[in-house]
């Protein structure tokens, strides 16, 4: 028998040797990557990334986004992670972490994991892997709290990111705490979708000079930590060949197009949550009433790390869950449940990687009846000439009136939504009249104005007709009979004029000229 002095030694020196070990793995399994994979720039620095493998191509891919913005994707990672605070402190990183862990993002993406595709896993891995290589490349230059992360951290950014658009996108959280007299209620601003929003058109072959299908995505994002568009082309040959573009921080392209077909997005502005009202039981703590039962609720304290002056404090926050979703508010009666649409669903950027994929409108179609994307607008466009528009998102059907932000009361399943409306319920058009389909944020009746949506044929929660200052220029642009050349088209796409100014500045011209006005207001009138 080894003296206990000896077996210390000999586990602290097997504990360095396994570590060793396992550092030597994760290198060796990145530089087996490496060597599958062939990575060209373009003047611009766009990637051309070609692999044998999904999880190869998506190495290189994050290895091209790490060499770009990697700092970006790295803070995001902590976002959904929630450990913001702990490497930069600050009260808005603490409600950040405290959000992120209230809803949780990261146990989500890892209860959901093994749910996923095995060939999209493995991209998720690759991507992850990509990353750590070029850290691991450039640890020397790069700030400590840059961290070791895998596909488990790629899954939870991905939820993050969709969140940003399809969860408490109305802000109804802390418009109904608002309503309660919460001094925590945080409204979140909203903006007008002539401020903020995308364009697109795609127009048939009878439209075009070429006798082709042209699709033209115009995406409105902000140079932004969260919103940072980024450009690619991934080749797995046989597998996979699209070029395109996403987010920062994604292994999969979001929009864009492969040999045979195409298509962009545009924000849309679907119901997807609603708040429901439901009685706590009085005779047991922490259970509620519905369908003529008691249902227990779910606690979880999350503690976060706060990085200080001095060093490291911890906050916590107890969080509580229902099988509805999540509970954001209670009183002495009532518990106050948001469920919402984009809270369960895991597999939206598996979804767009089978959109890349789909090699006909008949694949693609098959592809959206995947159903986990949980909004955006399509407009499709493919080499056989069909052109397609649809008003997609995963959309509850609600047996109720639809609510801003008030809550709704709930007895029993029949009060609130337990199904998705199918794809073939939501407004469409595929070939339409006059040869195109557009979207500029508007709702979807005026995709085609020769082929009009009727809002009647719709349910009362599915958006108003309504139809911006950008919807009509787009309309005055395409809905003609000219043919337009690649060229037309983005020479359009850049169009300066403004309608608004155009329809009121003989007014505005004359009722400045019937007043007094200065020499600089003069020479504005001139100008």
């Amino acid at each position: 028998m080894l003296p206990l002095k000896c077996l210390r030694r000999l586990l602290v020196v097997t504990g360095i040797v396994i570590a060793s070990a396992s550092q030597l793995f994760a290198e060796s399994h990145a530089e087996a990557l490496a060597s599958q994979v062939e990575i060209r720039r373009t003047q611009y620095g766009v990637p051309h990334i070609k692999a044998d493998s999904l999880e190869a191509v998506a190495f290189g891919f994050g290895y091209c986004q790490a060499e770009d913005h990697l700092l970006n994707i790295m803070n995001s990672i902590l976002r959904a992670r929630g450990e913001l605070a702990e490497n930069f402190g600050g009260k808005s990183n603490v409600e950040s972490d405290f959000r992120n862990r209230q809803y949780q993002v990261r146990k989500r993406a890892i209860e959901t994991y093994h749910r996923l595709d095995a060939d999209f896993r493995s991209m998720l891995e690759g991507f992850a892997d990509g990353i750590n290589h070029y850290v691991t490349l450039h640890r020397d230059e790069l700030p400590e709290w840059v961290p070791t992360i895998n596909g488990h951290d790629i899954a939870a950014h991905g939820l993050t990111g969709v969140a940003r658009f399809a969860f408490d996108r109305r802000g109804i959280v802390g418009k109904f705490l608002a309503s309660q007299n919460k001094d925590q209620a945080q409204v979140t601003p909203e903006l007008s979708e002539d401020m903020l929003g995308s364009n697109m058109w795609a127009l048939a072959p009878q439209r075009t000079v070429n006798g082709n299908a042209i699709l033209m995505g115009n995406p409105h994002q902000a140079w932004s930590q969260v919103a940072t568009y980024y450009e690619a082309h991934l080749t797995v040959p046989g597998v996979l060949d699209f070029y395109g573009s996403t987010f920062v921080g994604r292994p999969v392209l979001t929009t864009g197009f492969n040999e045979n077909l195409g298509w962009s997005h545009t924000v849309n502005y679907p119901d997807l949550e609603e708040i429901y009202e439901v009685d706590r039981d009085p005779k047991r703590a922490d259970h509620f009433l519905f369908d003529e039962g008691s249902v227990p609720i779910e606690k979880e304290v999350a503690t976060i790390k706060i990085k200080t002056d001095t060093g490291i404090d911890t906050e916590s926050r107890t969080f509580s869950y229902t099988p509805l979703g999540p509970i954001i508010h209670e009183t002495d009666e009532h518990f106050y449940i948001l469920r919402s649409a984009a809270y369960e669903e895991y597999r939206f950027y598996q979804q767009w990687l089978r959109l890349s994929q789909a090699k006909s409108l008949t694949e693609f179609r098959a592809a959206l009846d995947i159903h986990a994307i949980p909004m955006f607008n399509i407009c499709y466009a493919d080499r056989e000439g069909n052109i397609f528009y649809l008003w997609n998102g995963t959309i509850p059907d609600i047996p109720h009136e639809r609510q801003e932000f008030a809550a709704v009361v709930a007895d029993d399943s029949d009060d609130i939504w337990t199904r998705f409306h199918p794809v073939s319920e939501l407004p469409q058009l595929l070939n339409p009249k006059g040869g195109y389909v557009h979207n500029c944020n508007s709702a979807p009746y005026l995709t085609n104005a020769q082929q009009r949506l009727d809002r009647d044929k719709f349910p009362k929660h599915f958006p108003d007709d309504r139809f911006s200052l950008r919807s009509q220029h787009s309309l005055e642009l395409i809905n003609n009979d000219n043919k337009f050349s690649l060229e037309q088209i983005v020479e359009m796409k850049h169009s300066l004029r403004m309608l608004l100014a155009e329809r009121v500045k003989d007014d505005l011209i004359a009722a400045v000229n019937s007043a007094e006005s200065d020499a600089t207001t003069q020479q504005a009138i001139k100008v």
